[in-house]
């Protein structure tokens, strides 16, 4: 056995450019799945790290129920600190907070994580107690002294980005108005520092709730437990449990890491798409691993075949062939393991700017690691089996055929009727079968999976009926070469049929990927015209008052001014009586008249009644709309109730109807501002939206409201067309994760078929040699190369836009019954040329070294060769 790893050995230094290929393919297979893996957990750790470093020693966070940004009163922490088990109760508040002399450049933060932004984050905290429950890393200067200094510490990064020096003082927009506070610290970009990017400063709580008019109200309370409990989980719980007791319903109480769940919800579909398209590539490189060990076979089957007769046995010929397998598998997934880290660090900053997060490290999950080794070992393995199968069944007599016969005839004749069924299964499952939620994204790889190996199981045979086509073509780009090449592919069906396989793919996924977005860009544009349908969007680092809307009226040509109000709420599950903290939704406040004059519902398909009768149920009280997605997640309908946790307790509302919004990834409520005030006692504004009069100018109007309220309300007013173009970048940025890994698809199929075209000429080297002796120049040989990888490229984009259209289909399916989304198929007529170029180009740029390498076969020794 020893002598067959030796002569597999042999083989891959023989045939180092074959082996080169596969190594490839085997590398970018793994390394996708292990940045993938690097980049989801790198981020969820990120996450949880976060909240676990602001809260540093706390184990347990208390909050209300309904965190509306108002808070509770901090009398609750005498009732805390009396439990028995808590050793220290640490009370916080956060604002929003904007240096004074930037308030004119202020631009509110679009991204899908939230619905506002702040360029400071002030944390108010009890500097008596607070160094219990939090470590600060003091660079220079001191950390504050009392509750009630008017002092600030802020973080190196952001004081140095400001130029702002110890000891001097920064003017700060507050509720009350501009007010000055003196940099006391400079903090390191830890614990508490981290918080909204380092943008950050530490204030009193005293001076925090007098200046933004927060009366004796807290955000949260900190928790530190007695040392003896706080290593053990069973005494965590218990503690957990005794507060819970003694504060009620109106208050949760947590773990620091379970804070990030907002975040983390909206990475999941990312994150369901990353998972997605990694098993695309692997998929591809499995298809560039079995053509390079097919065509193995089909080299050496002289050479297999003269073992065989020296007395081989079939086992021994399997495991030569499998040895290989093993040894490149091996070699291939050592080498993905460390491109995997590296391309891992792409994906995480662009997740991080996609997401408007931050991921200051790497996480290498050891269970990504195993998943990664394992699937490139088995892939290359499986991928191996039926050709070192095959090897094992060449009799001796074998040895005296040609190189070239490839015994694909059987393919020819039942493999396109199996191809056939594989497609027609994988369209049944998505279209016309029921599966539950869990499992939809699993059959929907399996879907794919089973379409596009159908789809290359129909090759062979079209390529047949292709082939007279195939001739006019070539012969008219190539000449007389390009006819001979068009005949060419068709001298080892399957081994062009893997080819045209991994290049149908790579067009596959670039226009089903961009079929989706294509219909996600229109669903958005559509509900921008609906929900965002006013001429001026009006915003401001800190809440407005609702008075300012009549003032707006008050304006040469201000038609309309609705407010708009957004907080978190929490929803009661009505068969439990428990409160989900699983499901993070976001209150919209709407006045539905003022709305309706600006801006329009977009129901989805089905709902009963009008806009104007379903308007007048909000306006009637006790009733909402659903975002499409939180009604899918909750598997509510038009009629239903939803139970909300209020300031006044649990409380029921009718969904009135169930509407298209991608506000928080559509996981939000839209109620009247009466019941906003009713049930939770707010009365500020979040925006305005203004609708003009007709005929009045967008910027003379802006101006004007500029002029006359920007100073003391600090406001930043953007047109339809420029708050609509930032959410538009968004999504573009959103969706150019997966064009990263479509790439790769693309690359992993170019390396197929420059494998295919290398092998070709390698295996006719005598033939190429006897036209060359006939006169045949080297440019013709080049051509003649060229002809045969055009005509792969040409069946392959006609497989790819074909089944390409199909995958958007199916990823359509998939994400409207995963989401909740209505997403409508739009023809991404963009791609399919894209897609035409690409497969077109790439055949031809990876025929450039076979084509220069044949063309330069000296003519006696190709004749020579055997």
């Amino acid at each position: 056995m020893r002598s067959f790893y030796q002569l597999a050995f042999r083989n891959m230094r023989a045939r180092f450019t074959r082996t080169l290929l596969t190594t490839a393919g085997i590398v970018l297979g793994v390394a996708v799945i292990l940045a993938v893996a690097i980049t989801n957990q790198s981020t969820l750790s990120s996450i949880g790290d976060l909240f676990d470093e602001v809260s540093g020693k706390s184990q347990l966070i208390v909050q209300s129920a309904n965190d509306m940004g108002d808070g509770f009163d901090q009398n609750v922490l005498a009732r805390v600190a009396a439990v028995e088990g808590v050793q220290t109760v640490a009370p916080s508040a956060s604002a929003r907070s904007l240096l004074a002399s930037e308030a004119g450049q202020w631009q509110l933060a679009v991204n899908f994580a939230t619905v506002g932004g702040s360029e400071l984050q002030l944390f108010g905290a009890d500097p008596l107690v607070d160094g219990e429950a939090r470590v600060y890393q003091l660079i220079e200067g001191r950390l504050l002294r009392d509750a009630e200094e008017q002092a600030i510490v802020l973080v190196k990064e952001y004081a140095d980005d400001k130029h702002i020096s110890l000891n001097k003082n920064i003017q700060l927009l507050t509720a009350t108005g501009i007010e000055s506070f003196r940099v006391v610290g400079i903090i390191k970009k830890e614990g508490v520092g981290r918080l909204n990017n380092g943008r950050m400063g530490v204030v009193g709580l005293r001076v925090l709730q007098d200046k933004f008019e927060r009366g004796r109200n807290i955000d949260m309370l900190d928790v530190v437990v007695e040392p003896a409990l706080a290593n053990s989980t069973d005494a965590l719980k218990t503690v957990r449990r005794r507060i819970e007791d003694k504060l009620g319903t109106r208050f949760t109480v947590s773990y620091p890491a379970s804070r990030g769940q907002l975040v983390a919800q909206l990475l999941e579909t990312y994150q369901q798409g990353l998972a997605f398209f990694s098993a695309v590539a692997l998929f591809v490189g499995a298809f560039l691993i079995y053509n390079v060990f097919n065509m193995n076979v089909v080299e050496r089957t002289r050479e297999i075949g003269m073992l065989r007769a020296l007395g081989a046995t079939r086992p021994q010929i399997m495991v030569l062939v499998m040895g290989e397998a093993l040894l490149l598998g091996i070699g291939g997934t050592a080498l993905g393991v460390g491109a995997g880290v590296a391309m891992a660090s792409g994906l995480t900053a662009l997740m991080a700017e996609t997401m408007q997060i931050e991921i200051p490290k790497a996480t290498v999950p050891l269970d990504g690691v195993i998943i990664a080794v394992a699937t490139g070992i088995i892939v290359t393995l499986f991928a191996a089996f039926l050709p070192a199968r095959r090897a094992s069944r060449i009799a001796p007599m074998e040895a005296l055929r040609p190189a070239g016969q490839s015994g694909a005839g059987r393919l020819n004749r039942i493999g396109w009727l199996v191809g056939l069924a594989m497609i027609v299964l994988a369209l049944l499952l998505v279209f016309f079968a029921a599966f539950p939620s869990e499992i939809l994204l699993a059959v929907g790889m399996f879907s794919m999976f089973s379409m596009l190996i159908g789809a290359a199981l129909l090759i062979p045979a079209a390529m047949q009926r292709l082939e007279g086509v195939l001739r006019r073509v070539l012969r008219a780009l190539f000449g007389g070469e390009g006819a001979l090449g068009a005949g060419n592919v068709q001298r080892a069906p399957g081994r062009t049929a893997l080819t045209v396989g991994a290049l149908m793919v790579g067009v596959t996924m670039i226009i089903g990927l961009s079929g989706l977005t294509a219909a996600f860009r229109q669903d958005i544009n559509k509900w921008m015209e609906n929900a965002l349908g006013g001429d001026l969007y009006v915003f401001s680092p800190l809440p407005m008052r609702t008075e300012l809307g009549e003032r707006m009226l008050t304006v040469d040509g201000v038609r309309v001014a609705t407010p708009q109000r957004y907080f978190p709420v929490k929803r009661i599950d009505t068969a439990t009586g428990m409160l989900d903290a699983d499901t993070s939704i976001l209150f919209e406040a709407i006045d539905p008249v003022t709305y309706l004059q600006t801006a329009r519902f977009q129901f989805v398909t089905g709902t009963q009644g009008s806009e104007a009768e379903l308007a007048a149920k909000l306006m009637r009280g006790d009733a909402v709309m659903l975002g499409a997605s939180l009604a899918e997640r909750l598997g509510l309908k038009q009629g239903d109730t939803i139970r909300l946790n209020t300031r006044r307790g649990p409380s029921d509302f009718e969904v009135a109807g169930i509407i298209v919004t991608f506000i928080a990834q559509g996981s939000t409520v839209t109620g009247s501002w009466e019941d906003m005030r009713r049930y939770w006692g707010l009365n500020d504004v979040s925006s305005f939206t203004v609708k003009l009069q007709p005929g009045a100018d967008h910027e003379t109007v802006a101006a004007a409201i500029k002029e006359r309220y920007a100073g003391s309300y600090h406001l930043r007013i953007e047109t339809s067309h420029e708050y609509h173009e930032r959410i538009a970048r968004v999504a573009d940025q959103s969706f150019a994760l997966f064009d990263v890994l479509n790439l790769i698809g693309v690359i992993v199929a170019a390396l197929g078929v420059i494998n295919t075209l290398i092998m070709n000429v390698m295996e006719r080297q005598r033939e190429i040699g006897m036209l060359r002796s006939l006169g045949m120049t080297r440019t013709q040989i080049g051509k003649l190369i060229l002809s045969e990888s055009a005509a792969i490229g040409i069946v392959g984009a006609l497989f790819g836009l074909v089944f390409g259209l199909a995958l958007a289909q199916i990823l359509l399916r998939g994400v409207n019954d995963l989401n909740g989304y209505e997403l409508q198929f739009v023809w991404p007529v963009a791609a399919l040329v894209e897609g035409v170029i690409v497969a077109l180009v790439v055949s031809q740029l990876a025929a450039l070294y076979p084509a220069w390498r044949a063309a330069s076969t000296n003519i006696v020794a190709a004749i020579q060769h055997e």
